[in-house]
């Protein structure tokens, strides 16, 4: 059950490795959290496997999809575009055309918003590659009247990026990419925190991307996402936005930081410190 007056984090674990569960659910416990963790899993993936991990506040829904086209290598399988069956109740009541899994998960975040108050501060995070340090909404402001976001920069900017310049212009078109976009940093889609009303507002701008542009690309949603931040298309909603740089706010983002070749047998866990 959710706890409508408290916090939450919302999360899609589908498909995850036991080391990634323990690196995300046992460090956040460490952490001293006990406000709701929401998680998105798969239809083959056993319950239990997240609840031996988690404490009373986890709530778990089971997903599937409706992939259409040809079944491919796995990491192909997870690049393709699919409906949800699990959401919408069938494939056929599902209302937008096949489109990648990590845009569908907004609309699940969507769903669960109406579980939580006004009083409530929620956190949209990737799953597989977080470490908590703290309890992440430590340094967080209240919820207050007027609803907030808080994004966060990354140590790279979108020019410099050949994913993000790719995901703008696919979608949008060459002229998209201005230079004051190029020029400033990336924005991470995978850790936003903000008032239930302000993150309703965000995800409606995202799904308002992919229908307006019926983009496609693996890893799309990012490129909406820095295209709406900085096109001031959720400030048009009156939702107070701010931008934390790299390096100075609770969420340290360190996958900027890697080095572009891999000198040692080492693997990062990691890469967002919370």
């Amino acid at each position: 059950q959710h706890n409508k007056s408290g916090d939450a984090i919302f999360s899609m674990a589908v498909g995850v490795r036991q080391a990634e569960l323990n690196v995300f659910l046992g460090s956040l416990w460490q952490a001293d959290y006990r406000d709701d963790v929401v998680l998105v899993r798969g239809s083959g993936q056993p319950q239990s496997s997240l609840h031996s991990q988690a404490a009373a506040r986890l709530v778990t829904y089971l997903t599937d999809w409706d992939c259409p086209g040809k079944q491919g290598a796995a990491k192909t399988k997870a690049f393709r575009l699919c409906v949800s069956t699990a959401l919408y109740g069938s494939a056929t009541r599902d209302p937008r055309p096949p489109r990648q899994r990590a845009l569908i998960r907004f609309e699940m975040y969507q769903s669960w918003l109406r579980h939580y108050s006004d009083r409530s501060r929620i956190y949209l995070l990737d799953f597989r590659d977080v470490y908590f340090q703290a309890n992440p909404f430590a340094s967080m402001p209240p919820a207050a009247a007027a609803p907030w976001l808080s994004l966060f920069a990354e140590h790279e900017t979108v020019g410099g990026s050949a994913f993000n310049s790719r995901w703008i212009r696919s979608c949008y078109g060459d002229k998209a990419l201005t230079k004051a976009i190029a020029a400033a940093p990336i924005v991470c889609s995978g850790t936003t925190a903000g008032t239930v009303g302000a993150l309703d507002a965000y995800i409606e701008v995202m799904l308002e991307q992919f229908d307006r542009t019926q983009c496609t690309l693996h890893g799309s949603d990012q490129g909406f996402h820095v295209y709406a931040i900085y096109n001031g298309l959720l400030q048009q909603r009156n939702v107070s936005v701010d931008v934390v740089p790299a390096g100075s706010g609770a969420v340290q983002n360190l996958a900027g930081l890697r080095p572009r070749r891999s000198t040692g047998t080492g693997e990062m866990i990691a890469h967002r410190l919370v």
